[in-house]
């Protein structure tokens, strides 16, 4: 499916080319995308007309609607996995927009079709060496080689998270992480999304079905430590695609103060997760850009902390972009096991939360991690739905070239 939730059947034709594989759609699927005049293909000339048109009717709004269409996508492997390959994929789209009709002026605005690559890490599985393993109802008589559901699990389920807050955009209802809590009279509570539906295991997968008609079908194919690889297959009244997740079976975490705070200089290393992969060294270290998490108690204050993160500004004026590491203090607190981090203490400012659910702990290289279930909130509306994250004690790393700690005023 695509970002919306739609789901996606094109048939495409495939080659392998300089050592990627590159598909080619033979009906490249297509979204709606808001623009700023400046971000199109509009002439200085164009420009200068369109905000002239603004100035004179400032009813009308500044973005315009396009049409991207992604014409292919090739994929070059950077890491051979053990439960997926990190693959860099480059996506060639071509967009187009309607002519702009501007009123006050009687012009109309043509603006030419533009084509461009975007650049990201994704990651891919190969079906050839699957491995299912069978799930089962019953916990008590689970063998070794079997895998109970109830409990509480970190995964994805159907449901509409609500409104994003900046733009009107409504995220559909489709797949999102979400807190599941399967108990063993069938039923399974979605903790953050409220929604409650049946399961039951089938053929060794688990079976959900919805009071919306979709069913999901959940099969795990892959195992690794506290993660388990799961190809989920939905059939929706609208249609029906598939998506490979990573599940947590939760181990009972309780998040207290004592257990989130870390000795001076390490952090809880976020982004290392399994939504979006990040960018690494060739070492496997996260590069300086990449840089961010949290530290938990940093300050004499109780239940204060930071934010840190990376970002490159031209500090001292040379034209130079530096390296920089930011500290933005936060006040963070626990209520029913769940961790609420306000993430800006600017005065007047509505409040800005994230919610960390805790899933499951364990030690990687010797290093603390936590999978967590995390979920923003930003003036009174939703940010980003629900994704499962995985957290890692790290050290604060070095060799920024400036650090700013931003002030709470």
């Amino acid at each position: 499916s695509g970002f919306d939730g739609v789901p996606i059947e094109q048939t495409f034709t495939w080659l392998v080319e300089n050592g990627a594989l590159v598909i080619t759609y033979d009906t490249p699927f297509s979204r709606s995308g808001l623009f700023n005049i400046e971000d199109t293909s509009a002439t200085p000339l164009q420009i200068a007309q369109f905000n002239a048109e603004l100035e004179a009717d400032p009813v009308r709004g500044p973005l315009i609607e396009g049409v991207i269409e992604t014409v292919r996508t090739s994929y070059t492997l950077v890491t051979d996995g053990t439960l997926v390959d990190v693959v860099s994929t480059r996506d060639v789209r071509r967009i187009t927009w309607p002519d702009i009709e501007l009123f006050v002026t009687g012009i109309t605005l043509q603006l030419d079709p533009v084509e461009e690559a975007s650049f990201s890490a994704d990651t891919l599985r190969s079906g050839n060496d699957l491995n299912t393993i069978e799930l089962v109802a019953d916990c008590g008589t689970a063998t070794a080689e079997q895998v109970c559901v109830p409990g509480v699990w970190g995964g994805t389920y159907a449901y509409e998270p609500g409104v994003r807050f900046f733009d009107g955009y409504v995220y559909p209802a489709t797949n999102w992480g979400e807190v599941l809590d399967f108990a063993t009279n069938g039923t399974v509570n979605g903790v953050i999304s409220g929604v409650v539906s049946n399961w039951s295991v089938v053929d060794g997968s688990l079976v959900i079905t919805y009071a919306s008609g979709t069913v999901q079908t959940a099969t795990l194919v892959d195992n690794l430590g506290v993660e388990y690889g799961v190809l989920n297959e939905y059939q929706t009244p609208e249609g029906r695609f598939a998506t490979y997740n990573i599940w947590v079976k939760g181990d009972a975490l309780t998040f207290t103060d004592e257990f989130l705070q870390s000795p001076p200089g390490k952090y809880w290393a976020g982004e290392i997760n399994t939504w979006i992969p990040g960018f690494f060294n060739d070492d496997g270290s996260r590069s300086l850009e990449q840089v961010f998490g949290w530290i938990y108690n940093d300050f004499v204050e109780t239940n204060s902390g930071q934010n840190i993160f990376s970002f490159l500004a031209d500090n001292d004026g040379d034209g130079v972009q530096e390296i920089t590491l930011g500290r933005r203090l936060n006040e963070w607190s626990i209520t029913d096991n769940v961790l609420k981090i306000d993430r800006f203490l600017n005065p007047g400012l509505e409040s800005i939360d994230r919610f960390w659910y805790p899933i499951a702990a364990t030690t990687f290289e010797g290093d603390r991690q936590i999978y967590v279930m995390e979920v923003e909130f930003r003036f009174g509306g939703l940010l980003f739905p629900a994704r499962l994250n995985i957290e890692r004690e790290l050290d604060v790393p070095t060799g920024f070239d400036l650090e700013v700690t931003f002030p709470t005023d």
